[in-house]
């Protein structure tokens, strides 16, 4: 996958400089086994190998950065329906484990984040009737809750609406119009920052486009209608 930045000609954007090749190997069975990240000279920066066991019911990533000679090791571990359960990574300071929990419907409804033995934060879920999550919760190391998101749906699921909240259920931030196309990929996004309750003080928008593939191929960026970073990704295959 190459990533490059586009440019600004002639008020027409053309494909400018590489910005970096991200490139992937996979098994037989279509399991990615490598990823290397190397930049627009050719020099690998950071190279993750993945290997799996237990039938795979364990993921073991273990990623080494060349340029810092910084190495972690990521474990993920599945249940019998190959939902993740729980995740420990280790590198050279500390130990992060991230624990997944589930109704019985199978959503997601908490996770929580442990460093070296000590919940650091807490992540609970809620969803519809449609399976679609319309709340998430963020709550730091004493359970205080820090951050809130509600989502709503709507255009038969082609549209939505994310409303940011603080800890004290104060409006911060709106994302809205986020709209997708029929294979549920977004292809807009308007994000409003508001100073108080209703004084919108800027406008993000974001638009993406797809190539034939399906593949990402371009994010489109812009504030209160000025346009101020286009990235746009070619995917092409080694054999």
């Amino acid at each position: 996958m190459l990533v490059f930045k586009a440019e600004k000609q002639d008020d027409e954007y053309i494909k400018g400089e590489l910005r970096y090749i991200h490139r992937l190997s996979y098994d037989k069975k279509g399991r990615p086994t490598k990823v290397e990240l190397l930049g627009s000279d050719g020099r690998k920066s950071i190279e993750t190998i993945f290997k799996y066991k237990r039938k795979g019911r364990q993921l073991i990533e273990t990623s080494y950065n060349t340029i810092q000679k910084e190495e972690s090791v990521t474990t993920n571990f599945f249940d019998k329906s190959h939902k993740k359960i729980k995740v420990i990574k280790k590198d050279d300071d500390t130990v992060t484990e991230t624990r997944y929990t589930y109704d019985i419907a199978g959503n997601n409804i908490e996770v929580l984040e442990i460093v070296d033995g000590k919940v650091i934060e807490k992540v609970t879920k809620k969803y519809n009737e449609k399976r679609q999550n319309i709340s998430v919760e963020f709550f730091d190391d004493e359970n205080n809750p820090i951050d809130k998101y509600n989502y709503s749906y709507y255009g038969n699921g082609l549209k939505s609406t994310t409303d940011r909240y603080n800890e004290n259920d104060t409006l911060l931030e709106t994302i809205k119009h986020i709209e997708y196309d029929t294979l549920k990929s977004p292809i807009s996004e308007k994000r409003y920052k508001f100073h108080g309750k209703d004084t919108i003080i800027s406008t993000q928008t974001n638009l993406f486009k797809y190539d034939c593939a399906g593949n990402f191929s371009e994010i489109r960026q812009s504030v209160d209608g000025k346009t101020f970073n286009i990235t746009q990704v070619d995917v092409e295959y080694w054999q």
